[in-house]
């Protein structure tokens, strides 16, 4: 969200020489001191520059980010990829590469100083990755080849003991600026002759002379200029020169500042310096209240800095947010090392971080559209960054490092920090030992967290090491909220394992608990999916569809840690697949686009589970190829690879089996077995692939589906299985035939109607030519018949055409 910005005094011709520079050079950066007002400049030039950006303009403060390591995150956020690329430099170029391939935006690196390195190689990234356009500001050049430079110094101010009338005075941009910014509405021309004399001493710099200007009234025009002269001689004399330069102006003008300051405002000053971006005034007031300050002291004291030019104020279109300008920041920063309560402030500043996350979270479940959610509440990763990294240091505060993980979940998921936050998950509980720091329940909730990470990027085997932790832990509580936590990650971690015998025990085991709403509501879309996976697809859209109508609308995504997809997702994608497997492949596309629609406005993950488990595979099961491929382009976006996001590795399958398809043509009569070898694929892998391509299927699917351990797709695997014997032993009719029937009869059984066409088109297609043609033909057209949508599906087109042949 940009705050609405306040008017910009004197810089208009600057604006336009930085906006022509941007035009002819890939790699602008602006140069100056703190507070000459480079970020004005440069946010101004670049709305300037908006229509020559179609892919609009990235904005990333590095003065935010507690670590250079967060500056490749913070980036690929800014543009718009949901990916949590490493640190590393090819890493990096890879995720720029990769996700500015077609887009060519302005990115706006703002506050390089404090880490200059780091910013270089981002921008030499960006450069050498796309067709992108780089606007810096720092107090440094990048040092990056082709940079283009462009100085900026302070507003022009009248020479020395110029007196001239007020028009003459108010021509030079400083004067305008302290006129404006002190609200004088009719200053005599001694005013002004003082104001320029101010303005002088200052330098010209904004930052100074809006510092100065806010304690005009109380100290008036020429007391003002005498206070600060004097401070201005007292800097000469200790700096042993005849003139300071602008930066150590700046300096003496914050000191001066600040020591006209109240004790209260001076300690919340200094307070305020821990927070790295935005904040609310009930942030602030968790930070500042402490100690001797009292609240309504406090709040006093946040209204005289404001008044002061030293806290600035944002006006948001839907709130007010306040924030520390670097220079005042760092400059706030040394008071507060020196004031002896830095850790108690640190303390509060994390414990309001916790405050905040809770106060967000709730906006989630009712925003129409979570770009603005993101956009609005996307800035308090920064300070949870920063509480985290000193609640973890020297394991001061390891239990409340936990509890700011916990509540920082939801947000890392929605900005695509899967990695990142594997990585704090894991550093947490490495504090050994961990009991002696977090209680049973947190001890829980971290392995459960991690168990949910890991399973949704990928990383089954360990997210079910991880989840059976949880559930041994679940024991030693007395929670039923905790228990039934514990049954959701044992279903979760048996749903990525394929065990679909395990999920249904613990959808049944959280039926019988004594549930609240949450646990009712999940033991419901728990049994849709294993019912399902198991064959009963009846039973499974049943489910489903009470799960959709529960009354508790606004539900928790997850029952734990809120990272779950939406359930209005999920019970889509069960009720997809059951409508195309009873025959319905019009209706199971149309609920399937709705599930990839809903999942737009959930986290990163969902897109990718949506298009993977429901509209990919339906796409290729009723042969559309061409939409198919359009939706593993959507998987195997960069984005999603560099996050390692859920649907990648389904996409790198739905690849492989399209390329299958394109090798064969569409004339060709049966899939070969893949000669090439397969990757290794886990049990749900091989139950999919079976039924996309009968050359893919695996002794581990057909052992499945010949032990009970999966039902959805036994009819088709059983069918594949058959006609692979066939063509490798073409005597032995007499057994393709009974595995065909039998495969026949199981669809029949679970209702799959589709299968069931598969099955008795393949039985004509053996029978073709011989005196069981007629029944064969005969059977196949009662199936065909019962099909009311679909016709021009690939498995219906074929088995037309081969009736057509056999009657």
């Amino acid at each position: 969200m940009t705050p609405v910005a306040p008017a910009i005094v004197g810089r208009d011709d600057t604006i336009a020489a930085v906006a022509g520079r941007i035009a002819e050079h890939r790699i602008v950066t602006l140069v100056g001191v703190g507070g000459i007002g480079k970020t004005t400049v440069a946010r101004a030039a670049a709305a300037r520059m908006a229509a020559s950006f179609p892919h609009g303009i990235a904005f990333v403060d590095l003065a935010r980010l507690s670590s250079p390591a967060h500056l490749p995150s913070a980036l690929v956020a800014a543009l718009g990829i949901a990916a949590d690329p490493g640190s590393d430099p090819a890493s990096v170029q890879q995720a720029l590469a990769t996700g500015l391939r077609e887009r060519h935006p302005l990115v706006l690196l703002d506050n390089c100083e404090p880490m200059i390195d780091a910013a270089a190689s981002v921008a030499h990234a960006v450069l050498a990755s796309s067709e992108a356009r780089i606007l810096a500001t720092s107090r440094e050049p990048l040092g990056v080849a082709g940079e283009a430079l462009h100085r900026l110094g302070g507003l022009p101010y009248p020479p020395p003991a110029r007196r001239a009338g007020a028009a003459d005075q108010k021509a030079y941009a400083a004067v305008a600026l302290f006129v404006q910014r002190a609200g004088l509405e009719a200053p005599t021309d001694d005013d002004l002759a003082a104001i320029g004399e101010i303005c002088r001493q200052l330098d010209g710099i904004p930052l100074a002379i809006e510092l100065a200007a806010a304690h005009v009234a109380a100290l008036g025009v020429r007391g003002l200029l005498a206070q600060l002269g004097a401070r201005m001689l007292s800097l000469e004399a200790s700096e042993g020169r005849p003139a300071a330069t602008r930066h150590h102006t700046l300096q003496a003008t914050l000191a001066w500042s600040h020591a006209l300051l109240t004790a209260d405002e001076q300690r919340a000053l200094q307070r305020l310096a821990v927070f790295r971006g935005p904040f609310r005034l009930a942030d602030a007031l968790r930070v500042v209240v402490g100690g001797t300050l009292a609240e309504p002291r406090a709040l006093q004291a946040l209204q005289g800095l404001a008044a002061k030019s030293l806290l600035a104020v944002d006006r948001w279109p839907n709130d007010t947010m306040y924030r520390l300008l670097e220079t005042t920041r760092a400059f706030a920063q040394q008071h507060l090392a020196a004031a002896g309560d830095r850790a108690a402030v640190l303390l509060r500043h994390a414990r309001a971080c916790i405050g905040s996350l809770h106060d967000a979270e709730p906006a989630w479940s009712t925003s129409a559209e979570p770009r603005a959610w993101i956009a609005e509440h996307g800035h308090l990763i920064d300070d949870v960054r920063v509480a985290f990294d000193w609640a973890t240091a020297d394991a001061a505060e390891p239990a409340l490092a936990a509890e700011l993980l916990l509540a920082a979940l939801p947000l890392a998921g929605r900005l695509a920090l899967t990695r990142e936050m594997v990585g704090k998950l894991r550093s947490v509980l490495a504090l050994e030992p961990v009991s002696a720091w977090a209680s049973p329940r947190t001890e829980f909730r971290l392995w459960s967290a991690l168990g949910e990470l890991l399973c949704m990027c990928d990383a089954h085997e360990e997210g079910s090491h991880a989840y059976a932790r949880a559930h041994r832990l679940a024991e030693q509580l007395d929670s039923a909220e905790d228990r039934s936590s514990a049954w959701v990650g044992l279903w979760t971690a048996a749903h990525f394992s394929g065990r679909y015998r395990d999920m249904e025990l613990a959808a049944r085991a959280l039926a019988e608990q004594a549930p609240d709403a949450g646990t009712e509501l999940f033991a419901l879309r728990g049994t849709a999916f294993a019912l399902h996976y198991l064959g009963d697809h009846a039973g499974a859209s049943q489910a489903a569809r009470r799960a959709l109508a529960h009354p508790l609308v606004n539900a928790p995504a997850s029952h734990v840690l809120h990272t779950m997809i939406d359930r209005e997702v999920a019970m889509r994608m069960i009720l997809a697949r059951t409508q195309w497997l009873c025959g319905f492949p019009d209706q199971a596309r149309e609920i399937a686009a709705e599930a990839v629609e809903r999942a737009l406005k959930d986290r990163a993950t969902a897109l990718g589970v949506a298009l993977s488990i429901a509209a990919c595979p339906i796409a290729l099961w009723c042969g559309d190829d061409v939409a198919a491929a359009r939706m593993v382009q959507r998987l195997l976006r960069p984005e999603a690879v560099q996050a390692r996001l859920y649907g990648v590795q389904w996409g790198l399958r739905f690849e492989r089996v399209l390329e299958r398809r394109r090798a064969r043509g569409p004339e060709a009569a049966a899939a070969k077995p893949d000669r090439a070898g397969q990757p290794h694929v886990d049990p749900v892998e091989a139950d999919m692939l079976a039924t996309l391509d009968a050359g893919l299927l695996t002794p581990l699917a057909l052992e499945r589906v010949l032990l009970g351990r999966v039902g959805w797709c036994a009819p088709e695997i059983l069918r594949t299985a058959a006609e692979q014997e066939l063509r490798s032993a073409p005597h032995a009719r007499a057994g393709a035939r009974a595995g065909i029937e039998r495969a026949l009869a199981l669809a029949r059984f679970q209702g799959a109607l589709s299968w069931e066409l598969r099955a008795a088109t393949s039985l004509a297609t053996l029978d073709a030519g011989s005196d069981r043609q007629a029944r064969a033909g005969a059977a196949l057209e009662q199936v065909y018949a019962r099909f009311t949508e679909g016709h021009g599906t690939a498995d219906l087109v074929a088995a037309r055409r081969l009736l057509d042949q056999l009657l």
